[in-house]
């Protein structure tokens, strides 16, 4: 999977890497060879074979993000780096650092295999305002986003100018409803349930929908939906049904779950969450392709997996989806 080509610059002199970083003195500058496709996510923590192993006060910088993007995620004070390859070409990722106190450089040339079956997007919100949808379409190559409609008893001030470009930008989109109670403290009730899916519905009523290709999923991660309740897996399947309930009578299908593991094996455990056609599984810092989750004792394969929430673009945070279709 790797080759390595190891030259030790002795003199003086700048040497030039990809993306027009400048860097002089005596340097050992390393060049591995990484094959990688999307739909695949690629923890260089678990590459033994990479000097970035060796590195210590590393930084990671890639010269083409609209090919491959880097999410950087802390754990007890370190740092660890995944790739999530994004679209079909090559690109050098240059990660930086010291290795037994001397400086050293490891160029990672990534060349990256596309496959029509995957795509990759990122969910929007207000707190993306400044991203536009033209500019992640053509310069960043995602192929769809999924927008937030609001959260708990706010609606999203982004959604309809969002849902308004992806409209005229033919850009496919998906949405979410962030469920917790109006407080985000106390225990959710079905009365807030019936008045979010109307919000709901008042921002779709709002869209033209042209667009609007893939589902509309109920985002599942609030303790407010669950503590204090007596029985909790009870109570959010209530609040869930009386929500889906509201929005088919507007005329609005709620077809998919946004779920992480830790709700699916603690309160989902039940088979009426597996009358979902659609899940959009949080899992971060995992590689590989696709992670699956046990409801019922069955394993389900979710048709999108959020791959991290520490990627950036243009300076803005930002979540990144893979879609299996």
């Amino acid at each position: 999977m790797t080759s390595f080509i190891q030259i030790l610059i002795g003199c003086v002199l700048a040497a030039t890497l990809a993306g027009g970083a400048v860097l002089d003195t005596n340097i050992t500058v390393i060049t591995t060879d990484i094959t990688a496709e999307v739909g695949t996510m690629i923890n260089l923590d678990g590459m033994n074979d990479l000097t970035y192993q060796t590195m210590t006060d590393k930084t990671l910088t890639s010269d083409a993000p609209c090919i491959v993007r880097i999410a950087t995620r802390e754990i007890e004070g370190d740092y660890s780096y995944q790739l999530m390859p994004v679209s079909e070409g090559e690109t050098d990722i240059v990660c930086t650092g010291t290795v037994n106190g001397e400086d050293v450089i490891e160029r990672l040339h990534v060349t990256v295999t596309s496959d029509d079956a995957v795509l990759t997007g990122a969910d929007l919100s207000v707190y993306q305002t400044g991203l536009s949808i033209a500019s992640l379409k053509s310069d960043y190559n995602l192929d769809f986003v999924i927008l937030r409609a609001g959260h708990g008893a706010e609606a999203d001030t982004m959604f309809t100018t969002y849902a308004a470009e992806c409209d005229f930008n033919q850009m496919p989109y998906g949405v979410y409803w962030y469920l917790a109670s109006g407080d985000e403290t106390s225990l959710m009730t079905t009365h807030d349930a019936e008045s979010q899916a109307n919000l709901l519905c008042n921002q779709l009523d709002q869209t033209e929908g042209s667009s609007r290709t893939l589902p509309v999923y109920l985002d599942l991660e609030s303790a407010t939906l669950c503590e204090g309740a007596d029985d909790p897996a009870s109570h959010i399947q209530t609040l869930c049904e009386t929500f889906v309930s509201v929005a088919e009578a507007r005329g609005y299908a709620i077809t998919g779950l946004y779920v992480n593991t830790y709700f699916c094996t603690t309160y989902l455990n039940d088979a009426y969450f597996l009358t979902y056609e659609d899940l959009w599984y949080a899992r971060y810092g995992v590689s590989g392709s696709q992670p699956t989750l046990e409801i019922q004792e069955t394993i389900v394969v979710p048709a999108m997996w959020q791959t991290g929430n520490s990627f950036t673009i243009e300076g803005i945070d930002i979540d990144m989806d893979y879609l299996y279709i």
